[in-house]
């Protein structure tokens, strides 16, 4: 009885919304053979053509197929700005598929008020004539109350999928986009709202920030969907998703769904989305151009701040082991302890762990331990290493304890992504045994794991090349290329584009090595030098100091590196040139000191420019005098992912630097070989193409 009023009731209503209410639709779908860009599903095992929604002309569909179709009614056939019934068939040759447009059940081509009543009737008991298939607007088997729901809401506007037909793709822009997440959330869901808040801030330059969340029990015209909301779409996105899966779905221009299997994978479900759509990694990127590997070559990517709709992604994720040691132990065997074991950190390296091999760890409160394998999450109030600052992380191993250590929540979360990923394995093969080390040392921002490869040639002066690759925490990709030249300091030369002076000319560093050679110089290797004015004269912002003439004072009050008169090499802060620079051969501007005393000296934490990961280029050397001259390639995410300025700091201190300096980075950074009187590019320039820079470090043969 309660059923019977609530039709009537609807029923009402729906006659009520007067004359015809429909929505024109450009959607299509062809017989035989779909064109590529076709956004339509041929369904042979049901006859017919699925995706096909609203108002569609015959000519707008047969339009969908390779090699042309006929749209027929029986045996009339449509053409032109003909409407294509429910009851239609795409005919090419002898093969023939009946086209479903969900929503007319009475076959006219139009969804409105008519179809709405017909379902009604239908779901009340009337012996009515509708089109079935198409009277299933919820794809779920059957005709019922929510298809007449999802049409009435279709008719009215609202942005429902019927029949989960496929929309046809549009790009548009997200920056007026709310953010719905669940009523009530945990820490990785906010972190993961949070982030995308951020994001587009940054991307579209707008200051929301969080004011852009809702919960599930508001309603906004425009909405990124996160996480187990009551709405439909988060529970249809969902289904089927394992513990660790995640999946993002740009449904139309109106509707994007992000959710995952678990509340951690959400976060990463987002940041795959974020990379995806405007290649942003962190709150500091922002867009430009860059170069990418499509796997036989180069191609430079134009950035946008469009998304585009129908455009999906799932991650299915697999265990890499079954069986997994640290140190000799099973790693179930050991249990996480933590102050706050619901602060989420310790669930999230228990996660770690199960997605790595499908083994659980049992998580418990430190103050309750009493021996045995433990894995301590140390974090906030904590007693902490004293060496410990708010910028690095510990990882340590004793007996069958280990111990992750930081003050802040961002450096734990840091230390545990790290562990998980040099130990655990979680984002590659994983090692049948992991060995701990006693006690490591790291930087928050430096995703950089180890050297992976290391592809090394030696030349008869002793001069070393190599090609670096390492990984990242997440599996990508870091290529570097190294030269080191042995008692290199009398070999260092400036490049300049116009002789000794500072005259707001600029060129590239094979134009700046080709001109020292045509001057007589015997040029070995090159690589991109110190910062310039690009907005203005191009000049150099540091020192500049070239055959022992003082081309430019260090007035910008910026650190340094040069060969002395007197044969050896230095490097320093900006105060540290005054006294020095009349003494120098050889001299060039730098941004940051990295290395002093083999001790890491400045590193850019807490700024954008430290911090976000860039093409880097710099410069060093060691106690016996030998030269490092290090390029690291990014902004090119299937070949290499940048570095951080702590990042550049470990590597040269691991590759035996004790003293450095960072050079230009970004679309500047560049190293080149002269190779049997051939100038060889080595790095991929991130501009993908060499850029016109102030002055160039150049070794000699």
């Amino acid at each position: 009885m309660k059923h019977g009023k609530i039709l009537s009731a609807l029923l009402s209503a729906a006659i009520l919304f007067g004359a015809v209410l429909w929505v024109p639709v450009s959607g299509a779908d062809k017989a035989l053979t779909l064109k590529a860009e076709s956004r339509l599903t041929l369904d042979r095992e049901a006859g017919c053509i699925r995706g096909i929604y609203g108002e569609v002309t015959a000519d707008d569909l047969a339009a969908e197929f390779d090699d042309g179709a006929v749209i027929a009614v029986e045996d009339r056939v449509l053409g032109g700005s003909d409407l294509v019934p429910s009851e239609a068939v795409v005919r090419q040759g002898e093969d023939e598929l009946r086209a479903i447009i969900y929503g007319d059940v009475n076959r006219d081509g139009k969804i409105n008020v008519r179809d709405i009543i017909l379902l009604l009737q239908k779901v009340a008991g009337w012996d009515v004539s509708v089109d079935v298939s198409a009277g299933d607007a919820e794809a779920d088997g059957k005709i019922s109350l929510a298809d007449v729901i999802a049409v009435i809401r279709w008719a009215a506007g609202w942005d429902v999928i019927l029949g989960e037909a496929v929309y046809p793709a549009v790009d548009f822009e997200l920056g007026d986009f709310s953010v719905v997440v669940p009523s009530e959330t945990d820490n990785f869901e906010n972190e993961a709202a949070r982030l995308l808040c951020t994001a587009l801030d940054s991307v579209y330059g707008t200051t929301k920030g969080n004011n852009r969340i809702i919960t599930d029990k508001s309603t906004a015209e425009l909405e990124i969907i996160l996480g187990d909301t009551s709405r439909t779409k988060s529970r249809k996105a969902a289904a089927g998703l394992g513990e660790f899966d995640w999946v993002y779905d740009v449904q139309t221009k109106k509707s994007i769904v992000i959710n995952a299997g678990d509340s951690a994978g959400l976060y990463e479900a987002v940041s795959a989305f974020l990379w995806d759509s405007f290649g942003y990694v962190n709150k500091y990127n922002r867009l430009g151009s860059y170069v990418k590997w499509t796997g036989s070559e180069y191609v430079t990517v134009e950035a946008t701040k469009n998304v585009t709709s129908g455009t999906r992604r799932l991650y299915s994720h697999k265990t890499v082991c079954e069986e997994l040691t640290l140190d000799g132990i099973p790693v179930e065997e050991y249990t996480v302890f933590s102050s706050n074991p619901g602060n989420g950190m310790a669930t999230f390296l228990a996660r770690s762990i199960k997605k790595t091999c499908g083994k659980d760890v049992s998580i418990a409160d430190s103050a309750g331990y009493n021996g045995g394998k433990a894995i301590f999450v140390k974090c906030g109030s904590d007693e902490h290493d004293p060496e410990i600052g708010t910028n690095t992380f510990i990882i340590s191993a004793d007996d069958d304890k280990i111990i992750i250590d930081a003050i802040t929540e961002n450096g734990i979360l840091f230390a545990i992504r790290t562990f998980a990923a040099k130990y655990l394995s979680e984002f590659g093969e994983a090692k049948s045994d992991a060995s701990i080390p006693a006690r490591t040392l790291y930087g928050v921002d430096s995703n950089l794991l180890e050297l992976t490869a290391r592809d090394s040639s030696v030349y008869e002066d002793g001069s070393e090349y190599a090609q670096l690759e390492y990984t990242d925490a997440h599996g990508m990709p870091v290529k570097a290329y190294l030269l080191t030249v042995p008692n290199g300091a009398s070999r260092i030369v400036m490049g300049t584009p116009d002789g000794d002076k500072v005259s707001g000319v600029s060129a590239t560093v094979r134009e700046q090595m080709e001109s020292e050679i045509a001057s007589g110089k015997d040029i070995f290797f090159g690589i991109n030098a110190d910062f310039f004015h690009i907005e203005s004269d191009n000049s150099p912002q540091g020192l500049c100091v070239k055959d022992g003439n003082i081309l430019k004072q260090n007035n910008e009050n910026r650190p340094w590196i040069a060969v002395m008169k007197d044969g050896t090499l230095d490097c320093g802060i900006a105060g540290e040139a005054r006294a020095k620079i009349s003494n120098m051969q050889t001299g060039f501007g730098a941004s940051h000191v990295l290395l002093r005393r083999g001790t890491i000296y400045q590193n850019g934490q807490g700024t954008p420019f430290g911090e976000i990961r860039h093409p880097r280029t710099a410069m060093g050397y060691d106690d016996n005098g030998c030269v490092y001259l290090i390029v690291v390639d990014g902004r090119q995410q299937e070949v290499s992912n940048g570095a951080s300025l702590l990042d550049l700091s470990l590597m040269l201190k691991e590759l035996g630097a004790t003293y450095a300096v960072n050079l230009d980075g970004g679309g500047s950074s560049t190293m080149i070989e002269n190779a049997v009187g051939e100038l060889v590019v080595k790095n991929s320039p991130s501009d993908g193409a060499l850029r016109s820079i102030f002055n160039s470090v150049l070794i000699t043969k």
